[in-house]
């Protein structure tokens, strides 16, 4: 996910900034935007394999099988989970997965939530406080469900300012073209048949 300028924090945390994309609009007024674990921007600096402007959008405590704790994170580049340290620093094996909208979430009466990825990786929302925990990890999914619209409708921007700007080029390049055949036909170059003649190509490639 792009980010602005005013984006850029030291803790890692992304910051509000000015858009038109009506996802990021939502994720940012939403009550679990930017909560995240204390020291959790140090570990997400941690991983070796988060890039230089990656910034949390929230981020979890959760622990994957039995006894194995860490944190489920929503960043600008991924949905990550990083294994926890005695002190809270990152393992090396931390997993990720795109913002693809495929997190699912179990969150039954009086059962422990479990979210789980496309690949059948499963993590437990810690602490376990029923009430809290399930409305927690319901934020949680929302947020990453945002995350993923915000992202698609980024791409989709592009991609149109992208076609934008080729047909713009395309259409400049071929007036400049028409341009430069009329004046050859107007110093007696072509003929008016020779023009008509090759300007129907150019239109018409």
């Amino acid at each position: 996910m792009a980010t602005s300028s005013q984006g850029a924090t030291t803790d890692g945390v992304l910051q509000r900034f000015d858009t038109d994309n009506p996802h990021l609009k939502k994720l940012f007024a939403h009550e679990l935007f930017g909560v995240v674990p204390e020291g959790c921007g140090q570990l997400l600096q941690g991983i070796e394999t988060a890039a230089p402007d990656e910034r949390l959008i929230t981020a979890m405590r959760v622990r994957h099988g039995l006894a194995e704790g860490g944190v489920l994170m929503i960043t600008t580049h991924w949905l990550r989970y990083a294994k926890q340290g005695r002190v809270f620093t990152a393992i090396a094996s931390d997993e990720f997965w795109p913002l693809d909208g495929g997190l699912d979430l179990e969150a039954k009466l009086g059962g422990r939530p479990i979210f789980r990825t496309p690949d059948g990786n499963q993590f437990q929302v810690f602490p376990t406080i029923p009430v809290v925990s399930r409305q927690q990890a319901k934020g949680f999914l929302a947020i990453y469900k945002l995350t993923a619209l915000a992202v698609v409708h980024m791409n989709q921007e592009a991609d149109d300012a992208t076609r934008e700007g080729l047909a713009a080029v395309a259409v400049g390049g071929t007036a400049a073209e028409i341009k430069e055949l009329a004046a050859l036909r107007n110093s007696g170059v072509l003929s008016e048949s020779e023009f008509e003649a090759a300007k129907a190509r150019l239109l018409n490639s």
